[in-house]
């Protein structure tokens, strides 16, 4: 009787879900299926590639200023978003996506979503599998990725973070598997079309784990190699002396969730043209806080990853460096949250023992689903120039919903080591 009772609760916790799901889908769908094919003179952030791409293709130097190549490809008069003046992304991201170049921006921007959308499948599939605490989260995970903003945002965008997930949790479950050469070398390609995720081999170094280190290390030579030798090296010249250098601008952006963007929107918010009054004009204050907070974010993972090399605790620092790296990223956006899947549901995984890291882990993940716009009207509203108070609040909601789930992990890393170590010192049974 109770294996009953249990059996119709689950089934209609189940039907609830899918009800709930089919609700939600039909309410939202329409929205998604417009954002997956954006009209011809809606001008996202896929362009920046496909027009790189383009450029290549149609004898354009391959960093073009948006100004020039969207008259050229697309027939609009100007570049209807001058906060981004050419592509910001790395060569290997435009070699990438040359095969989408043959297709009209439209087209283009719709496959390449499609592509991000089963990437996100696979990898969620993936950690359910490696998990299998977190199977039980996947109906309500679909379910409610219809009200996630980030998700929304990345296929609105076109962005990289979905193809990026997927490179990093097979990364994660082949280093699981004891095949630390393969887990670098997905990184290194990681870190070859973007450059963020090179911030995960000091992981490897802090646990003086060679084979990963210089996988990744030479994948990333040879996939620059391949990219300079079909694109060429003006390509790279053009990247490095003029893209790299006007990037700085955009750490103090108002939804920049990284610690230099918390920093920078404080005493120097000039990305924003006096849409944020900082609390003390400061550049200098701005670099020497976002350094010292990056430098104690990383001696963190680096002690803890340093003295503790088990199988349980090497995993667990794995998703702890990933929280890391969004932290210490010059710029993280909206967008870029979905690389929380590993870290949330390892945390996942264990706060079923724990009220108040369960109730914590609900917490970060209701302020990660929400629109930034919602967060910005229920905590301040829309007065411009805003004041500091809402640097420090609604801007940064999403900011400390990251150094949640990295103070999570730290939990969860030392929770690993007390079980460790209760195992080796638990005495024998007798024989």
């Amino acid at each position: 009787m109770p294996r009953l009772t249990s059996s119709v609760r689950a089934m209609c916790c189940t039907l609830a879900w899918l009800v709930l799901g089919v609700w939600g889908w039909l309410l939202l769908g329409p929205m998604y299926l417009h954002a997956l094919r954006p009209s011809p003179d809606n001008v996202v952030d896929f362009y920046q590639d496909w027009g790189s791409s383009r450029n290549y293709l149609t004898g354009l130097p391959v960093y073009a200023e948006h100004s020039i190549s969207i008259p050229h490809h697309l027939g609009l008069p100007r570049n209807p978003v001058p906060s981004i003046k050419r592509n910001a992304h790395p060569p290997t991201a435009v070699l990438l996506t040359l095969p989408l170049a043959w297709l009209s921006y439209s087209d283009a921007v719709l496959v390449w979503n499609l592509i991000s959308l089963i990437a996100l499948l696979v990898s969620i599939l993936i950690v359910a599998r490696e998990l299998a605490a977190t199977k039980a989260l996947v109906l309500p995970g679909v379910v409610l990725s219809a009200l996630c903003q980030p998700l929304y945002a990345h296929l609105y965008l076109g962005q990289w973070t979905l193809l990026l997930l997927l490179l990093v949790v097979a990364a994660w479950v082949i280093d699981r598997r004891e095949r630390p050469a393969a887990a670098g070398a997905l990184l290194g390609l990681a870190a070859a079309i973007k450059l963020f995720p090179a911030y995960l081999f000091v992981l490897y170094a802090a646990q003086r784990r060679l084979k990963p280190l210089l996988s990744g290390m030479a994948t990333l030579l040879c996939v620059t190699l391949i990219t300079l030798e079909v694109l060429g090296p003006e390509s790279y010249r053009d990247y490095l002396w003029e893209v790299l250098p006007s990037q700085s601008v955009f750490r103090g952006f108002m939804y920049n969730f990284s610690v230099a963007g918390f920093w920078h929107k404080l005493f120097d918010p000039v990305g924003e043209a006096g849409a944020l009054l900082p609390l003390l004009p400061s550049p200098s204050m701005a670099r020497v806080g976002t350094l010292v907070c990056d430098l104690g974010i990383t001696a963190t993972v680096i002690g803890l990853a340093y003295r503790w090399r088990r199988p349980e605790e090497r995993d667990a620092a794995f998703g702890l460096a990933v929280t890391a790296m969004l932290l210490v990223s010059p710029v993280t956006w909206n967008f870029s949250l979905p690389l929380l899947l590993v870290p949330l549901a390892q945390i996942a995984t264990e706060a079923r023992r724990s009220t108040t890291r369960g109730l914590a882990l609900w917490a970060i993940l209701l302020v990660v689903w929400m629109p930034q716009e919602f967060l910005t009207a229920l905590l301040w509203g829309s007065s411009i120039p805003a004041s500091p108070v809402f640097s420090l609040g609604a801007a940064s909601a999403k900011f400390y919903a990251l150094l949640g789930t990295f103070a999570l992990g730290v939990a969860l890393m030392l929770d690993r080591v007390d079980m460790g170590r209760h195992l080796t010192t638990r005495p024998s049974p007798p024989r």
